[in-house]
This record gives structure tokens, sequence and C-alpha cells, in this order.
């Protein structure tokens, strides 16, 4: 390689790391976006079949859900302060996934 063609080489991997840049941003953000299309109806239902009571969303979060105690399909956390069947008050984290994926209920 001559010194003619360094600024091409350089320019290509320059390319090629602002384009694997541009793909991760995409591939959290679509996640993140999923996130926001869940439902907090779903699982606030979800615990009153469960017979819990007094249900109140304290947190929502769509970032880096699997990174925080869901799997890989959930796009969605909820934060969840409600009294448990036993009359407890406790705080739970419901997961969600959008479309398909149902909730996973998780207690600290």
């Amino acid at each position: 390689m001559n010194m003619k063609e360094l600024p091409g080489v350089v320019g290509a991997i320059i390319l090629f790391a602002v384009l694997v840049a541009v793909l991760v941003v995409a591939c959290f953000g679509i996640g993140a976006c999923c996130g926001t299309l869940t439902d907090s109806g779903k699982a606030v239902q979800l615990l009153r079949d469960l017979g819990y009571s007094d249900i109140q969303i304290i947190h929502r979060d769509t970032w880096f859900v699997d990174f925080k105690g869901g799997a890989s399909e959930d796009n969605a956390l909820y934060v969840i302060r409600a009294t448990n069947p036993s009359g407890k008050e406790v705080t739970v984290q419901v997961f969600m996934g959008w479309p398909w994926k149902g909730a996973t209920i998780r207690s600290y």
C-alpha cells in the first residue's frame, strides 16, 4: 500500500464505524420504541387478576430492559407498588413485551 491509498482506507474505516454505530443506536431505539407501545393497563389488570389491590405505577422504563432483569424479548419495565393478596404492601416489577410476549412479575 502506498501513501496515496491511505486516505481512502482511513475513510472506509471511518464510514464503516459510523454505519455500525448507527445500526446499534437504531436497534436500541426500536426496542425502546416497542416499549412505549406496551399498555400499562395490561400490567395493572394482570396484578388485579392475581389478587393485588391498591395498584400504583411508580416508574416505567423502556431502555435496556433486558439488563434490568427482563428477558431479551421484554420491551418495558413497570415498577408497581401494590397490596398483595395477603394484605402486605409490596413493590414488584412487571416486564412486558410487544407485540406477542406476555408479562412477567418479579418481586424485590
